[in-house]
């Protein structure tokens, strides 16, 4: 390794141990605070009010002192807590807060299977075998007000990805070519923000999510390692809009893309309108922007939302201020290409506990049914529908998830000729396909930008989580996944057309994994057995997981 790398990682090291702080203005979904908060409301039969993270703190205390008084003195004392902890934020000026975090995993299998079973992986195992195990060191840090401005950076060492599917552990052993085994994008959080009383804006690095958590959904979200661009929120009452504008590296997949696919992909066709197309390092690279938007009303038991995606990848990078507008982005003036979609959503608090969400979206319709002439292009759906349920006893705190999903086997994928009435079919631009690229290595990594697993997929999950009373330290849980996908359908080399793609033989992936964590002081112990099943291949799998966290916390 270069001596220049080594005092990059060593100047990021220092500054961010040295105030041993971070700032934790804004909350994920895995957060405590946003857990917790989902809990309260579903005990309290109301739907919990953000679909779009990350969540300023100040909009969390405002939901908080929303809440009526709660029936069980276990649930009323946790949330006067939490009250009293964001209120001690609010009265101080300047908040500086932190962690670091130190985290081995070590797995044992008797086997690799693997979720993925197509010509091209669309992410599964990636997400599974490395995403899923955290960076071996993490640091985070930020100062800024409770309401205002402020910033906030994190940092996270992981290894390299070099296709490994079987992976030992997540320590820094030396790569191939006897350099240090480690990815240098380690910068996953770095942004700036602006919290004021109707509209929250945010510029930089961050993981984002749409759509109902937990769970699956069919907007950008938390399975990605992160976004670069603005955020924008609008909470005014019961109305909200979320707003994300975000580019996309145009990362090769060496093995997976040749020198053809950006010009009509594995057609064969080519137009001289797609010759100003490139992956990055190519002489005439492709800017790839995306923009999601959505609006939602809450009605305190019932929320509904309307909103979408939409990719682009344009001849000679030009774009107009129509692609970035909210509204106007689900048609921009009729500007093409665009690859967009429409997602509708709504959660019901059917019981206290109890909510039923359902998700729907359309990447394109066909409106032959309708008499109207349309493209050879079919209909394109796709679908989740949730049901979680939230158990309070005297001895025991759980939570249940049900969760059903279908995706077409075009979800997520585009082609557009430029030249509807010359009677060619439509060959594509591949770079507008809804792919998310990241680079963990030399080469790009390719997952679904807006589904769970890709195109042509059925899937059944059930999750829960289970926390003793007398016994808060530790929690145990349970997932589990089975799903049918068609071996042909993928974002890279799946035409766009009904081209009998769907008739195409499907296999079957099941997956079962119980993680037992147990925390005492700054360490957690974890310990997860699994249980793997793809067409009649079975593994077993034990993951093993030690973590030594830290953290402060002080306010002027």
């Amino acid at each position: 390794m270069k001596p220049k790398k080594y005092l990059f990682i060593l100047f990021f090291v220092l500054w961010f141990s040295l105030p041993g702080l971070s700032f934790g203005e804004t909350y994920f979904i895995d957060s405590s605070e946003v857990r917790t908060l989902r809990y309260l409301y579903s005990r309290a039969k109301k739907v919990f009010p953000f679909s779009a993270f990350p969540v300023h703190g100040s909009d969390l205390l405002d939901i908080a002192e929303k809440l009526p008084p709660l029936s069980s003195e276990q649930d009323q004392r946790l949330l006067d807590s939490l009250i009293a902890e964001f209120k001690n934020q609010q009265e101080n000026n300047i908040s500086l807060k932190g962690n670091l975090t130190a985290s081995y995993v070590h797995r044992l299998r008797t086997a690799s299977v693997l979720a993925d079973d197509e010509l091209v992986k669309n992410g599964m195992d990636f997400q599974r075998q490395y995403l899923s195990a955290p960076p071996i060191l993490d640091l985070n840090a930020g100062i800024g007000t409770f309401t205002g401005i402020y910033v906030e950076g994190e940092i996270g060492l992981r290894k390299a990805w070099y296709d490994d599917y079987d992976p030992t552990n997540n320590f820094l052993f030396p790569a191939p070519d006897s350099e240090l085994d480690i990815n240098f994008d380690i910068l996953n959080r770095g942004m700036l923000f602006w919290n004021g009383e109707h509209i929250n804006v945010g510029l930089g690095r961050d993981k984002v999510h749409f759509g109902n958590t937990p769970g699956g959904t069919l907007y950008p979200s938390a399975s990605l390692p992160y976004l670069d661009g603005l955020r924008i929120s609008t909470p005014i009452g019961p109305f909200s809009m979320d707003y994300s504008l975000s580019t996309i590296q145009a990362r090769r997949a060496k093995k997976l893309e040749g020198k053809n696919i950006l010009n009509g992909g594995y057609n064969g066709y080519y137009y001289d309108a797609y010759k100003n197309f490139g992956f990055m390092m190519d002489e005439n690279p492709t800017i790839i922007l995306t923009a999601t938007h959505r609006f939602q009303w809450n009605f305190g038991q019932i929320k509904t939302g309307l909103g979408g995606t939409v990719v682009y990848a344009r001849s000679n990078n030009m774009f107009l201020m129509t692609d970035i507008i909210p509204i106007q982005i689900w048609h921009n003036a009729d500007v093409r290409p665009n690859n967009l979609n429409m997602v509708l959503d709504a959660s019901w608090a059917l019981y206290p506990g109890l909510t039923l969400s359902g998700i729907v979206g359309f990447d394109d319709i066909n409106a032959n049914f309708i008499g109207i002439n349309d493209s050879e292009v079919p209909t394109i759906p796709a679908g989740i529908l949730q049901l979680e349920y939230n158990l309070l006893t005297p001895a025991l705190k759980a939570n249940f998830l049900f969760e059903a999903g279908a995706t077409h086997f075009l979800w997520g994928n585009y082609g557009y000729d430029g030249e509807p009435d010359d009677g060619k079919p439509w060959g594509g631009v591949y770079l507008a396909r809804a792919i998310y690229r990241y680079s963990p290595s030399n080469d790009g990594v390719l997952l679904p930008l807006t589904s769970p697993y890709g195109p042509g997929v059925y899937w059944g999950r059930v999750t829960s989580s289970f926390t003793i009373s007398d016994i808060p330290s530790f929690e145990i849980g349970a997932d589990l996944l089975l799903l049918t996908k068609i071996r042909g359908a993928n974002l890279v080399t799946t035409g766009y057309s009904n081209d009998g793609v769907a008739d195409e033989s499907r296999y079957w992936f099941f997956s079962l994994d119980l993680p037992c964590a147990y925390t005492w002081k700054f360490l957690q112990f974890s310990f997860t057995p699994a249980l793997l099943v793809n067409d009649g291949d079975i593994g077993f799998e034990l993951n093993l997981g030690l973590r030594y966290k830290i953290q402060g916390k002080t306010y002027f």
